[in-house]
Parts: C-alpha cells; sequence; structure tokens
C-alpha cells in the first residue's frame, strides 16, 4: 500500500507478498541463522553487530538506533562509512559527534513520525518534500557535517504491550555503481525479522530490555505488520523461517500459542473460531501439568495475556471455604525484574462481602468494575487500599471472576487488573474479555480440580511420613519442593532453556522433590527418633532410606515416578563422589554423574535443615544457611547449582516465609 508521496515513494509496512520470497531464500537463511549464532555478549558489541549485518545486507550507508527517553528520542549508536572516512563522525578525542542528541517524539520528523504512529517508513528522498505526510526533513545534522542524506529507512522496536522502546533508521542505500536510491520492501522485511531475534538477546545483557525477552510474534506481528488482511500470515512466515533456521520459540511467555494460528488482533479476537482455537490450545498444553502452581501461573498469564491485564491475583478457596488464599500473584509495574518471589506471597483474607473477591466468591457473580475508586453507594463491597498504598501502585479495572468446582462450589478466584491499551493506558475491560475470562475459567476448571487433588494425595502421603518422623513437616517438604523448583528455574534461565521445557520440568520437580525423603517409613523408631547423635551402625540404618525410598518407584512408568526415584535414590550423594544411597548395589557417585534433580534438591533438602531449627540445633540465618552452601560448593554441592541458588536467593527467601 502506498501510504503518500514524498519525492519518489514512502511505503508503510504492507508488502507481505512481495517479501514472501525471503522464507524459501536458503542464503537470507542461512545468513540469518549464522549472524544470530556468532554475536556478540556486550551491550555495545552487540548494536554494532546489528547495524553492521543490517547495513550490510541492505548496502545501507549509515544507519542510527534511538531509544526512548520520556518524550524524547535520543542516540545511542550510529555508524556511517562516509562521515567515518571523512574523520566527520567523531571530534578530535574520539568521540562519536552524534551521541547524546536528541529528537522530539512528534510528527515533525522522521523519527518522531515513526515513534508516534509506531509505523515503519521507507523514504525514497528525504530532500523531495511535497508536503503530503506531516513530518519534514531536518537538514541541521547534514549542514553540519557536509552530509547528504537522501533515502531513509525508520523501523519502530516495541516492546510486548505495544510500547515504544526505540527507533532503528537506515539511511542512502546504495546501488551496484554506488549511487544512493531508496531501500527495497523485502529490505524492511529482514530489519523487523532480525530486530525480533535480536532483542531478546539484547535482553540478557541488559535489564532495559528485558520485557522484550519474552515478547511474542504473534503480537510483535500484530504492531509491526498493521495492514495485513489475515494477520496469520505473518505468523505463518515465521514459524516457516524458525523452524527452517532451527531456531528457539520467541513465544516464550505463551508457549501454548507457539503454533495454534491464533489470531488475537482487536478485530479478530471475538471471533468465535479464534476463542475455541485459543482456549483449544492453550488446554492441550495445560493437560501436560500436574502441579497446582503450575496450572495456576498458566492460567493466570493467559488471562492476562487475553485481556491484556497488567496484573493479576489468582485465590484459592481455604479453611474450610471460609478463606482466600493468595496463590500467585502477578504484576508487570510492580515485579519488572523476572523475580519468582511474588509468587510466594503469603496472605490471606476472610470471604465476606465486604471485598470484591469474598463478594464474587459468595454470590458467585463476575464483578466487572471501572474504576475501584467511584464504587457506586449501593454496592455492599469497598476496595481495600492498603496494597496500593504500601507498593505505590494505582489500581482502576478490576475483572474479578469466582471460578467454579463439582456440585457449583465455589474453589478460587481470578482477579485481574488495569487493563491496558495499544498505547499503554489503563482502561476498563470490555464485555469480550469477560466473557474469555469466564470461559477460561471453566475450561481450565478440571484441571485445576486434578491438581488439587495430586496435591491432597501427595499430602497424605507425607502425613503418613510424618506419623513416623515429625520432622517430616507438610510445612518442611513444601519449602524443599518450592526450593528445588526455584533453584531449577534459576540454573535452567542461566542455561538458556526455552521456556517451555523450564515449565514442564519445574512443575514435575516440585512434586518429586516433595517426596525425597519418603523412604525415612522403613528407618525404626528407636533411629529415627533417637535424640542423640548416632552410632556408626544407627547411621548406616539411616542411610538405607534412600534406597528403601526409591523401591517405591522402582517399576516407574511416569516421568514424576522417574524423577522421584533419581531423587530419592541420590539426594545424599555429594559432588566429590563421598555421598551414600544406602545400598552397596547403588555405590557414590560424583559430579555430573549425579542425576540433576538430585542435585539441586540435596542444596534445598539442605538450605532446609539449616535455615530451621532441629532437636539438635537452633535455626541458622538464611544468609548464614547460604554461605554454609557456597562453602561446600565444590565438595558437598554441584556449584552451578549453588550458584543459581544465589541468584534466586529472594525468592528462596520468600519460599521461608510462605511456608513456615
Amino acid at each position: 500500500m502506498k501510504a503518500s508521496n514524498l519525492g519518489e515513494e514512502i511505503y508503510v509496512k504492507d508488502f507481505f507478498e512481495e517479501y514472501r520470497w525471503l522464507m524459501d531464500s536458503p542464503s537470507l537463511r542461512e545468513r540469518l541463522g549464522s549472524f544470530i549464532d556468532s554475536m556478540s555478549h556486550g551491550l555495545d558489541d552487540l548494536i554494532s553487530d546489528l547495524l553492521t549485518e543490517l547495513r550490510s545486507v541492505t548496502a545501507a550507508d549509515g544507519a542510527s538506533i534511538y531509544v526512548v527517553d520520556g518524550n524524547i528520542l535520543r542516540f545511542i549508536y550510529v555508524q556511517n562509512d562516509t562521515l567515518e572516512e571523512s574523520g566527520k563522525l567523531t571530534d578530535d578525542t574520539g568521540e562519536n559527534l552524534y551521541l547524546g542528541r536528541t529528537i522530539a517524539i512528534n510528527e515533525n520528523s522522521m523519527c518522531g513520525y515513526v515513534a508516534k504512529t509506531k509505523k515503519p517508513l521507507i523514504v525514497g528522498n528525504v530532500q523531495a518534500h511535497t508536503g503530503a505526510i506531516p513530518f519534514t526533513y531536518n537538514e541541521e545534522y547534514d549542514r553540519s557535517t557536509g552530509y547528504s542524506t537522501k533515502s531513509a529507512l525508520t523501523a519502530p522496536i516495541l516492546d510486548d504491550i505495544g510500547s515504544l522502546v526505540g527507533i532503528l533508521q537506515l539511511i542512502n542505500h546504495k546501488d551496484e555503481r554506488g549511487s544512493v536510491a531508496p531501500f527495497e520492501d523485502w529490505m524492511l522485511g529482514y530489519v523487523l525479522l532480525l530486530v525480533e531475534h535480536f532483542f531478546p538477546m539484547i535482553a540478557r545483557t541488559f535489564d532495559r530490555y528485558r520485557s522484550i525477552l519474552d515478547s511474542p510474534w504473534s503480537r510483535g506481528s500484530g504492531k509491526y505488520l498493521h495492514n495485513l488482511k489475515d494477520m496469520s500470515q505473518a505468523q505463518d512466515l515465521y514459524f516457516s523461517i524458525r523452524n527452517q533456521l532451527k531456531m528457539p520459540a520467541l513465544n516464550k511467555r505463551l508457549p501454548w500459542l507457539k503454533d495454534s494460528g491464533v489470531s488475537w488482533t482487536k478485530r479478530d479476537r471475538n471471533k468465535e473460531s479464534n476463542i475455541s482455537k485459543r482456549l483449544l490450545s492453550f488446554s492441550h498444553y495445560v493437560n501436560q501439568f500436574e502441579d497446582i502452581s503450575s496450572i495456576i501461573e498458566m492460567m493466570l498469564t493467559e488471562a492476562r495475556d487475553a485481556t491484556r491485564a497488567d496484573g493479576g491475583t489468582f485465590y484459592l478457596v481455604t479453611g474450610g471455604g471460609d478463606t482466600l488464599s493468595f496463590a500467585y500473584v502477578q504484576n508487570d509495574t510492580l515485579f519488572s525484574d523476572n523475580s519468582q518471589r511474588n509468587h510466594y506471597i503469603n496472605m490471606e483474607m476472610p470471604i465476606s462481602r465486604s471485598s470484591i473477591s469474598g463478594y464474587a466468591a459468595l454470590e458467585k457473580k463476575i464483578l466487572n468494575i471501572p474504576d475501584v475508586g467511584n464504587l457506586p453507594d449501593e454496592v455492599p463491597y469497598s476496595f481495600n487500599k492498603s496494597f496500593d498504598e504500601a507498593s505505590g501502585y494505582t489500581t482502576v479495572s478490576v475483572l474479578t471472576v469466582p471460578i467454579l468446582g463439582s456440585g457449583s462450589v465455589v474453589i478460587a478466584v481470578l482477579q485481574l487488573v488495569n487493563c491496558k491499551d495499544a498505547d499503554g493506558r489503563v482502561k476498563s475491560f470490555s464485555d469480550e474479555d469477560v466473557r474469555y475470562a469466564d470461559l477460561l475459567s471453566g475450561q481450565t476448571m478440571p484441571y485445576l480440580t486434578r491438581s488439587i487433588m495430586t496435591r491432597r494425595l501427595i499430602d497424605s502421603m507425607l502425613r503418613i511420613s510424618n506419623l513416623r518422623d515429625p520432622e517430616e513437616t507438610g510445612a518442611h517438604v513444601h519449602r524443599v519442593g518450592s526450593f528445588a523448583a526455584e533453584i531449577y528455574h534459576r540454573w535452567a534461565v542461566d542455561k538458556e532453556l526455552e521456556q517451555e521445557k523450564i515449565m514442564i520440568e519445574k512443575d514435575t520437580l516440585r512434586i518429586a522433590a516433595m517426596l525425597h525423603d519418603i523412604g525415612k517409613v522403613s528407618v525404626p523408631d528407636s533411629v529415627l527418633h533417637k535424640p542423640g547423635k548416632l552410632t556408626a551402625e544407627e547411621r548406616l540404618i539411616m542411610e538405607t532410606h534412600c534406597a528403601k525410598g526409591a523401591a517405591l518407584y522402582s517399576t516407574a512408568d511416569s516421568k514424576l515416578e522417574r524423577m522421584a526415584y533419581d531423587i530419592t535414590l541420590h539426594h545424599h550423594q555429594r559432588w566429590d563422589g563421598n555421598g551414600y544411597t544406602g545400598d552397596p548395589n547403588f555405590p557414590p557417585r560424583a559430579g555430573l554423574d549425579i542425576p540433576l534433580f538430585a542435585r539441586i534438591t540435596s542444596a534445598a533438602d539442605v538450605l532446609d535443615a539449616l535455615a530451621f531449627p532441629r532437636v539438635y540445633k537452633p535455626a541458622w540465618s538464611f544468609e548464614d544457611a547460604m554461605a554454609e552452601l557456597v562453602k561446600n560448593a565444590g565438595t558437598q554441592f554441584d556449584p552451578d547449582v549453588i550458584a543459581a541458588a544465589e541468584k534466586a536467593s529472594d525468592t528462596l527467601k520468600a519460599v521461608l516465609e510462605k511456608y513456615r
């Protein structure tokens, strides 16, 4: 689509058919894959690599990166062959003359126009202004350097909620004769594909771009490809290219949508076919999981993504039906550091009509409140401002959905807050949002009920163990399970594993680690309950709990049982090979020969043993307990596991508070 004329031609991003050949070009696929594989790790080098690659492919003489700083765009990196050769790119000290310069975000300049509209532009000749487009070409930089800008390609860089992060601009494409010519449509296609892959790598280096790390292509394409008649074509193109390049999925946050073909634009999101596809994809994906924490996390994430909610809370009904317990909390504004600690908030409130969530639970009604600060006088409930006051957050719109189990009994409450539009402004939840949240709750209820039953079954098994070993309390095993899950999460992120794999393994590990000491039911009371130091003979008897616990899973035919077998048998192994299994048929192992999840559970178990009192010792502070793990890294523990535990320390502290 031709937007208008400015000199030769201006194009907005509506050229899907022209660049479909990209996915059939082996040379370009290979180039894109090779470039991503060979990228640098430092922020400056990453940006330099990006601009150099894009200029090489598009034969651009110059390129710039701007980042958003309030209402302005700020130069952070510039390349220009002509200016560099003439010595006009840097001053006498070698400092880049362009750095620090700013451009206002408005429609008066090319970059400002792209920033304002969030639409890419190809401008054939910036000097031949016809006035058809509101921006004008700023000649100041050309005059100061003697440079002559003609053609330009300018693209917005957006985060996963559509907010502007920066601007990428290429100038003066040169043809085979070295003459300046307009950029071609396919070049913009390559720019956008590369930026989609490039910014997740920046996010791992620079916290400012952290929110882009999980940016799904399904939404990213909707931001960049404004005028496509069929938005699903963009997904098809991306996944075809990704599969042929063997690249990891970009849609890390919502793996259930990875290959669903769901189109979720404003125009299409209320279509029955898209709602059905999305719910079906979510159901098929969530069916893999057993642990209640995983089910809740995914449901809350899906509900927030589909309704564009800034935050959300999932409450479980506990206390015999009288209490709402905070099971999971997400909030992009408050928890922007990707920490898991907010998942372990230890709070609860009575179910009563005086609170929004309590009223929804008791009346079994969905509440869609546009502004909690302006509630009608006649409603019995009020908004509790204490959380906002403590955190500095401002809650405006709230959508609260009760989740009914069998017999129409309320088992949980889903609450979403602050729906945001494409520009990040808070608005009311729409009727479509209400409908989808309600359908999602009904769709997820069987999996949620199953996970609750699984947790109750595990708790029942552990209560039997607790009858034999008073130290094996419910709180202890929940702490060890959560410690292990969160240490693994940090370890897996450091190893750059795919988010989908992390979620699946973390789900199973949380349950399996809770069963680590189940073999103690076989240890005689005279040994298990002895208050003093064990003799050498008694110590050998105690050590048998590892092998005897593993024997419960010797015919394992499920992933959970296989993992529980490895953990129960090997969780007292040591990195240096001086551990035990309690059975000569299973001799000590060392280093990486010890199963990963046993190495992780070993650290989790010792951390809990140190941080909580035992009959033979008082509790250590969390800091002292962590210092002891660090001290024994490389001898008793896997050094990488302890490094992950250190990085996850804030989350592990939250686990301690939740399960005291």
